[in-house]
């Protein structure tokens, strides 16, 4: 399976691509439009607004449209993620890609009242649960997958779709948001499996191989 990593400048590549070596998966560095890759992983950190006008100003924008429409799978992580979706209240006025309907809301201040609230940014390892919701049986491995994931984040996809094929759940703050989804040939992850040890490992295999059919 041939993997491409996009190289969009406002992500941490070095840290993905050796998570992958270390699951024993190839790839390499998208550096133009002359490849062609059977998956795509569009990790980044940084700002909504600004990391879609870079998008749209390369070969990246309609790179990464072009493989949605012809149903490739894509991988978002961590910003990655929330620029598969619509908006942003980082960024109002910019449209992400679009490719799954859902608006990211920033995480709730801390509330004096309740003794474990904080601030955000959401930073460090956080418990997710897994909803394998369509039974695919490619992921049955994910009723084993629950556990403690690394987590960089301020914004958060707090009302999705019920209908998702597989979902999850974590909290900050007492509030429920979902960090974790496929559906169809998106996966789209807000924390960082690349950084989460054993289990984010295990979870990047699990995925892969889901799409390596």
């Amino acid at each position: 399976m041939k993997i491409g990593i996009i190289n969009s400048g406002f992500s941490n590549i070095a840290s993905v691509q050796n998570a992958l070596n270390e699951i024993n998966v190839n790839s390499e560095l998208i550096t133009s439009n002359n490849s062609s890759y059977d998956l795509i992983i569009m990790p980044g950190i940084g700002n909504f607004g600004y990391a879609m006008e870079s998008m749209r100003s390369s070969f990246l924008f309609d790179m990464i449209s072009n493989y949605h429409q012809n149903k490739k799978p894509i991988i978002g992580i961590c910003l990655g993620m929330q620029l598969l979706f619509e908006s942003s209240d980082e960024s109002p006025s910019a449209k992400g890609f679009g490719f799954l309907d859902g608006h990211f809301e920033k995480l709730d201040a801390k509330n004096e009242k309740k003794c474990n609230s904080r601030e955000p940014p959401n930073i460090g390892y956080n418990n997710v649960n897994f909803y394998n919701n369509a039974k695919i049986n490619s992921l049955d491995g994910l009723d084993i997958s629950n556990g403690y994931y690394y987590f960089l984040h301020s914004y958060a996809l707090n009302s999705p779709q019920k209908s998702y094929q597989v979902s999850s759940s974590s909290t900050f703050n007492g509030k429920e948001f979902t960090p974790f989804l496929i559906q169809d040939n998106i996966c789209a992850i807000q924390f960082h499996p690349e950084r989460s040890g054993l289990n984010g490992l295990n979870l990047l295999s699990l995925i892969i191989n889901h799409f390596r059919g």
